[in-house]
């Protein structure tokens, strides 16, 4: 192995995945996934998490040193929630560090799961090849994270590239957040959904939306087509203002691939002008699993104690 072995945990708003990755190169030696119980509150959560994260650990025949958890809201330098929207109820205020510390007895290192993501898909995906490299997941919210030169750039409150709650439309729907026209309320899996209800009266999962589109429909297609160019005119903006060199896009709606892509480069392009170099924009190549990669990666880059979990040493 040319890496150390780390625990990563990505807790979104349906779903929890723990995985004990060997950090060098992303391999992942075992996996274990949990839905998200977030009616039951910030405690079932967590108990959540950390029983994946048992599971996992019982899978991997690996001395892990470390855990990292890349989750849903703003991370303060504790590991603390500091903020969160409705897409996990009560979760600000959580320590994530610390109840997972007590679970699991290893260290833990908590950053946004947007954050997360950047740094598995800039260090070990699509952007690797990249020096400045804005990562955007796209799924049931929109997160991001910037990584120059090897580095996240997650500023002092944990929330820098926060590009989900970005002001894309003052006319535009409600937000998880509260507030109205953000990304994330029109460019989110549920926010197509939405878009895809209203021009055919018709409620579908985006999984449908898209097989639609991909077979010519052309009002699924419209979706896409909306949803990629408010993508590419808002990013135009953070790319404008990082000067970042590459775009990633990944999260579960990221995965509709050319069919979000081509009207997100065109949009990008035209609201961007003359640029003396390109933006390049790809798909993610880490799929669901950028988060716990980067999340392990992160952990392990911030040196964080030298504590072991075994597998002679396992606690249920």
């Amino acid at each position: 192995m040319s890496g150390r072995v780390a625990l990563g945990i990505d807790i979104g708003g349906t779903k929890i995945l723990a995985a004990v990755v060997e950090t060098g190169t992303g391999a992942i030696l075992s996996r274990a996934r949990a839905a998200t119980p977030a009616d039951r509150g910030p405690a079932a959560v967590v108990d959540a998490a950390a029983g994946a994260a048992h599971v996992a650990l019982a899978e991997a025949d690996a001395s892990v040193t470390v855990c990292g958890v890349g989750t849903a809201g703003t991370v303060d330098p504790r590991g603390v929630i500091s903020s969160a929207t409705d897409l996990l109820p009560g979760w600000a205020g959580t320590d994530v560090a610390g109840d997972l510390r007590r679970r699991l007895r290893l260290p833990v290192r908590v950053l946004n799961d947007g954050h997360a993501t950047a740094m598995g898909e800039a260090e070990l995906g699509a952007g690797r090849d990249g020096e400045d490299v804005l990562v955007v997941a796209v799924g049931t919210g929109i997160g991001a994270g910037f990584v120059h030169g090897g580095h996240l750039v997650a500023g002092p409150r944990g929330s820098f590239a926060s590009v989900g709650h970005v002001l894309a439309d003052p006319r535009g729907p409600r937000c998880s957040c509260g507030a109205s026209g953000h990304l994330e309320a029109m460019a989110s899996g549920p926010a197509l959904e939405a878009a895809y209800r209203r021009l055919t009266g018709a409620g579908r999962p985006l999984v449908e939306v898209q097989s639609l589109a991909e077979s010519g429909d052309e009002r699924a297609r419209r979706v896409f087509d909306e949803g990629g160019a408010v993508l590419g005119r808002t990013l135009a903006g953070a790319v404008s203002l990082l000067d970042a060199d590459s775009v990633v896009i990944g999260g579960g709606v990221g995965q509709a691939g050319e069919l979000l892509l081509a009207p997100l480069r065109a949009s990008l392009a035209e609201a961007m002008g003359d640029r003396n170099r390109p933006v390049r924009v790809d798909s993610a190549r880490l799929g669901a699993d950028a988060c716990v990669i980067g999340a392990a990666l992160w952990a392990v880059r911030r040196g964080v104690s030298q504590s072991v979990h075994s597998p002679s040493s396992r606690s249920a």
